[in-house]
């Protein structure tokens, strides 16, 4: 019972790993965030601002295949 358990949970991260480099490689984009909490606020091109969970999620907003471009505004929530 606890290979197969074992079995799932190597399948679905392999899954996953082969998921994010395919994101990766298709919006250009080779940086990997972490989960950290500590919320920035950010503004689009179009003047809305938006709370992202960190630094790297607002950059990693900027090279992906959206339109938007985000600008820093403060640290913290908007």
């Amino acid at each position: 019972m606890k290979v197969q358990y074992l079995l799932t949970f190597m399948a679905v991260g392999l899954s996953m790993a082969h998921h994010g480099r395919h994101i990766k490689r298709d919006s250009g984009c080779s940086t990997i965030c972490t989960a950290e909490f500590k919320p920035v606020c950010g503004q689009g091109s179009d003047g809305t601002p938006k709370t992202f969970s960190n630094l790297c999620q607002l950059k990693a907003a900027n090279c992906g295949e959206s339109s938007s471009s985000f600008v820093l505004l403060r640290e913290g929530e908007c």
